[in-house]
């Protein structure tokens, strides 16, 4: 295996590992794509590898952070369209009832 950390098949690998933590169910593969790049590290730094593991957790916390920020706003937007929803017809409901008296 190679030790050049700028070559393109290691920053391949990184973008890889990037583009599968962006989702939860993901994160297993990332993480094994992640323990390539850091054997590379640690074939030609070794001395990197604790910040390099470190980045890693903090990445991953972010992606799951960000994943349920997404998720409860997503829940919030609902909750709100179908709030709309009820009020729209509580007033036509409503209308109707006065109509009828």
């Amino acid at each position: 295996m190679s030790t050049d950390l700028s070559s393109q098949e290691t920053l391949d690998q990184l973008k890889l590992c990037f583009r599968l933590a962006e989702k939860v169910h993901t994160h297993g593969e990332a993480k094994q794509a992640f323990n390539l790049v850091r054997d590379r590290v640690n074939d030609a730094y070794p001395d990197a590898v604790e910040l390099v593991d470190m980045l890693w957790q903090e990445l991953i916390s972010a992606q799951r952070s960000a994943i349920f920020w997404q998720e409860l706003s997503d829940m919030e937007k609902h909750l709100g369209e179908k709030l709309a929803e009820n009020q729209v017809q509580l007033k036509q409901n409503y209308m109707r009832l006065v109509q009828e008296q």
